[in-house]
């Protein structure tokens, strides 16, 4: 199953961005917990419109599921909270963590913006090994839907300047922004998938 589209909702809690000198909404809603669970509610409401009868049983199933991501928001801060303050930061290809960020105190950079297409300058890519290097970052992280050159590219820079950055990559080594792992891998499902990438970053940030 896929991601739910965030058409019905309320837009007064979206995240919005600054991309190519505009403003605009930031699409990856559902690392917000509490918009995931409205984008769901939104889903039921739908699916009792045109099924009354099931209504009772996808009420059931709603709240099932809504106790588990109150259990999956408790395992994140928990999570996080294994990690300093100070290191806190996450550097990934491009912008989708945004959501993440809000909810739980990461301060998260990406040369490329929020669109996965977005061309990166020389500038940009500077500016992101300067930061790596004041803050002794010691580890950036690739994703599964964007371009890996770009940041090998960046370690090969901080390098240059004397610091060392690890590429987390590798099977079940990227992050999940823009789509689930593949049915059977670590984060085929929202929660799995949600579980994956907090992992991750903890791990090679703490």
């Amino acid at each position: 199953t896929g991601i739910p589209v965030a058409d019905d909702l309320d837009t007064s809690s979206l995240e919005t961005m600054e991309e190519d000198g505009s403003s605009e909404v930031d699409p990856h809603f559902w690392f917000n917990i509490d918009l995931y669970k409205e984008a769901m509610t939104n889903v039921f409401n739908i699916l009792a419109e045109m099924n009354p009868d099931g209504e009772a049983v996808y009420k059931e199933n709603l709240d099932a599921y809504f106790e588990e991501l109150d259990e999956l928001d408790d395992y994140v801060e928990n999570r996080i909270d294994e990690v300093p303050s100070e290191s806190r930061i996450l550097i990934t290809p491009h912008d989708a963590f945004g959501y993440l960020a809000a909810s739980y105190d990461i301060d998260v950079h990406a040369p490329q913006g929020f669109s996965t297409d977005s061309e990166v300058s020389n500038n940009q890519i500077q500016n992101m090994a300067d930061l790596i290097a004041e803050r002794d970052i010691n580890a950036i992280f690739l994703e599964s839907t964007t371009n890996p050159d770009r940041m090998k590219r960046l370690q090969e820079i901080v390098a240059s300047e004397g610091v060392e950055v690890e590429v987390v990559s590798g099977e079940d080594g990227t992050l999940l922004s823009d789509s689930l792992a593949r049915r059977g891998a670590s984060g085929d499902t929202y929660i799995s998938m949600y579980k994956h990438n907090i992992d991750l970053i903890v791990e090679n940030l703490k």
